[in-house]
């Protein structure tokens, strides 16, 4: 509600600003997350290849899968369509999950192979004298810390109002400001009697923003004396905290050094110490030159919602004069409770002739209607999003292809440009998250990467800062693009004949294209040529043929030595007859 809404009129209010921004999230979601990869890393060598393909899949694997990125652009877009900027804020989330494990009649060499696991924490054991087994309870404590984002509340930031850029690396201030659970604060690592210092937050009307009462607006139905809100539990109250990045001279060497400084509730300092980096992500569907601060989708259609709201107000008190018409009494001449009863069929007692005449009312003609058409329009000029964006309008059916598709280039091309401009901040924060994960080089661990477990370590990776975000990959729909990567993959067969097309060069496009069908693991329809053997060289034919002489030739000799040896043998036969013989004859 506007807030001038009169007591029996109308109170309608049209949702132009809302529409406009839904529409704008569907193409924009399809344009980034169309590809299943949202970000691609520039390889810096002919050797850097294969390293920047496992870092990109590494690191699309955790914002997608470990972030729930998909849920954090959603909100991000949202934010910075509808309240000028979106800010995205990026941390390493230091957790450890603890569980107890139980082990029986454990001889003492499994004793000692448990206690080697450093994950591992004894906390009960019993020994059995009799047997010399134990029972022993362990604490399991497992690092399962990583790269973690929020969606920062707008309001919720705090910057140098001359600051004059959109990316934030060298905002001479930038402050995270909300309330904290007094818990949370000693979960950050904060001393506990420190923290039971800090009074309650009294954070009436310093809390209030236009950003938050709208948001909230439409849920007034809870409020906090139908919910908890802590009152009950200390440790629940909570403390203002603010999380400033700032740029001071603090060891006075003439050069001022971005530091963290944290304040509770304004006055207590609760940390302060060096920072490389402030750890957020700012973008805006229309950047201002020479300012921070952009223009929202919003900000175009406000004041069309407003006028559109008060045009059919007015068009709607008009119906409802005609329709239940206000009427002239002569007083005394006439029943007023009747008057006041407008049921159909209803009587009015009239002691007076002419004593109750309708009181005449102009009803509206085209114009206004002409004039909602004319918002419209002015609507569509602004953002781009047109009937065709929400669907086929019936008076496009007269519209020859051509033209149709003319007014669909002119209405995406508003939507392509929000998006190269969002592509810039979801590049920064991409390798902020690459970022991440090389200053935690410890962290060696296996991810399923397109259907294989791949061990990453970070250790080896290097400082990236060429990245490339594929944006653009949702602007046609799934069967334009498998037709044109269908028209690639004929074109690579027939340039792979002389030399320009490698059988990598085919599987990428093979993956494409298994990608755009919707289907997962491209490893389960074509093998990666990387991982083929190749087929052993063949022969020489001469080499062959020479071989084959030289086989036929000693097979001949073999031939003719066995042949030698049966006529050596039988010769020798003949002579061992004759001399038998020979001795026969000479007995007798």
């Amino acid at each position: 509600p506007y807030g001038n809404e009169v007591e029996g009129k109308s109170a309608i209010v049209t949702s132009e600003v809302a529409d406009t921004i839904e529409w704008f999230l569907p193409s924009l979601m399809k344009i980034f997350t169309a590809g299943g990869k949202i970000a691609t890393f520039t390889p810096s060598s002919p050797e850097d290849i294969q390293a920047a393909q496992q870092e990109t899949d590494i690191v699309n694997h955790i914002f997608y899968k470990k972030m729930d990125g998909f849920n954090i652009l959603y909100s991000w877009f949202k934010d910075a369509l509808w309240l000028k900027n979106g800010y995205v804020k990026y941390f390493y989330d230091e957790k450890y999950e603890t569980s107890e494990e139980e082990y029986q009649n454990l001889t003492e060499e499994e004793v000692m192979k448990l206690a080697g696991d450093p994950e591992l924490e004894p906390i009960e054991w019993e020994l059995d004298e009799e047997t010399g087994l134990r029972d022993i309870t362990f604490k399991r404590t497992v690092d399962v810390s990583q790269p973690a984002a929020e969606v920062v509340p707008p309001e919720e930031i705090r910057i140098n109002p001359e600051f004059e850029h959109l990316a934030l690396c060298d905002a001479p201030f930038i402050a995270h400001e909300r309330g904290v659970p007094a818990s949370d604060l000693i979960a950050m690592g904060y001393d506990k009697d420190l923290v039971d210092t800090l009074s309650a937050w009294d954070n009436e009307g310093e809390d209030d923003s236009e950003e938050k009462d709208a948001r909230m607006s439409d849920i007034d139905s809870f409020s906090e004396e139908d919910g908890y809100t802590g009152d009950g539990d200390y440790s629940q109250r909570l403390i203002k905290y603010s999380e400033c990045y700032i740029k001071v001279d603090y060891d006075e060497d003439g050069i001022a050094e971005r530091r963290k400084v944290c304040i509770a509730n304004d006055t207590v300092m609760m940390d302060n110490g060096e920072a490389p980096e402030n750890p957020f992500v700012s973008i805006t569907p229309v950047p201002i030159p020479h300012r921070h601060a952009g223009r929202s989708i919003a900000d175009q259609t406000m004041d069309l919602q407003l006028q559109k709201t008060t045009l059919l107000r007015n068009i709607f008190d008009n119906l409802y004069l005609i329709n239940n018409q206000r009427t002239i009494v002569l007083e005394g001449g006439a029943n007023i409770d009747d008057l006041l009863d407008s049921r159909a069929g209803g009587i009015v007692r009239e002691y007076t002739p002419d004593a109750v005449r309708p009181f005449p009312v102009q009803p509206f003609g085209g114009h206004p209607f002409e004039m909602l058409e004319y918002l419209d329009g002015m609507k569509e000029a602004r953002t781009g999003i047109t009937k065709y964006n929400q669907g086929l309008d019936a008076n496009s059916l007269n519209k020859t292809a051509s033209g149709m598709g003319m007014i669909m280039d002119a209405s995406h091309s508003r939507i392509e440009l929000v998006a190269r401009l969002f592509a810039d901040g979801v590049s920064i924060f991409m390798t902020c998250i690459h970022g991440l994960i090389l200053m935690h080089p410890d962290r060696t661990t296996v991810v399923e990467i397109r259907g294989q477990y791949v061990p990453v370590d970070p250790s080896q990776w290097r400082k990236r800062t060429d990245m490339t975000v594929n944006v653009g990959l949702g602007t046609s729909n799934d069967d334009q693009m498998a037709g044109r990567l269908m028209q690639l993959l004929q074109l690579q067969q027939q340039m792979m004949q002389l030399g320009f097309v490698t059988p990598v060069h085919i599987h990428n496009t093979l993956t494409g294209l298994i990608e755009t069908m919707g289907l997962k693991n491209v490893e389960n329809f074509f093998a990666n040529p990387d991982q083929i053997q190749p087929p052993p060289p063949q022969p020489d034919p001469a080499i062959i043929a020479a071989q084959g002489q030289v086989e036929a030739a000693m097979e001949a000799n073999k031939i003719n030595r066995e042949d030698n040896l049966l006529d050596h043998q039988r010769e020798l036969q003949n002579i061992k007859i004759k001399a038998a013989q020979v001795g026969v004859s000479q007995n007798q």
